[in-house]
């Protein structure tokens, strides 16, 4: 059974039991459709405008071609219709232009937070690199898929890694820097720490 609820005006318009109507050829179609307007009242515009369509058909044609050449010119009409559709350009939403600016934005952010921890751990005393040095042993991420891919660190943050990009991490963060290394692109959600 065909579900015409999800049907528009131009998949009625190809459907044979709302031709049968339309034309008038089938008590069982007529007694179907008057029942179905019934029961969705809410889609009574859209059959409408098939009946339109096909009656305004029927009108022009009637007494010139067959019922098989109508049909055919219906069947071609609907085929012209669906390839235009296919042809419109893809409408990209003007959110994800602001959530690409987003990603470079906390991308930037990172590497430069990243930059500034190598500097200042450089830079302090030797007792914080003997805690640096002591941390667990890095995990080497590389995204060679062609989509992103979802990571999940043990404080809690969420790096979304683009195709090609590498990231370097600790197993486990020690102490209070949560240092990773970064080539390429991608986008972190860092967990909030309170402390």
């Amino acid at each position: 059974m065909n579900n015409y609820r999800e049907y528009d005006a131009d998949a009625l318009i190809s459907d044979p039991s709302d031709r049968r109507w339309v034309r008038g050829e089938s008590a069982e179609d007529a007694h179907f459709w008057t029942d179905w307007l019934r029961q969705n009242p809410d889609r009574a515009d859209t059959v409408e405008q098939a009946r339109e369509f096909l009656t305004a058909v029927q009108q022009q044609y009637q007494s010139t071609i067959s019922r098989n050449e109508i049909k055919a010119g219906v069947d071609r009409i609907v085929a012209q219709t669906q390839t235009n559709r296919a042809t419109e350009p893809a409408i990209i939403p003007l959110n994800s232009r602001r959530l690409g600016w987003m990603r470079w934005a906390a991308a930037a952010v990172l590497v430069l937070a990243i930059g500034l921890g190598w500097v200042l751990t450089r830079s302090e005393s030797g007792a914080n690199s003997v805690a640096v040095s002591q941390l667990s042993p890095w995990v080497n991420r590389t995204n060679t898929s062609a989509k992103p891919l979802t990571l999940l660190l043990t404080d809690g943050s969420v790096v979304t890694l683009e195709p090609g990009s590498r990231l370097r991490y600790p197993r486990r963060f020690a102490g209070n820097q949560r240092a990773v290394t970064l080539t390429g692109e991608a986008f972190f959600e860092v967990a909030h720490n309170p402390k």
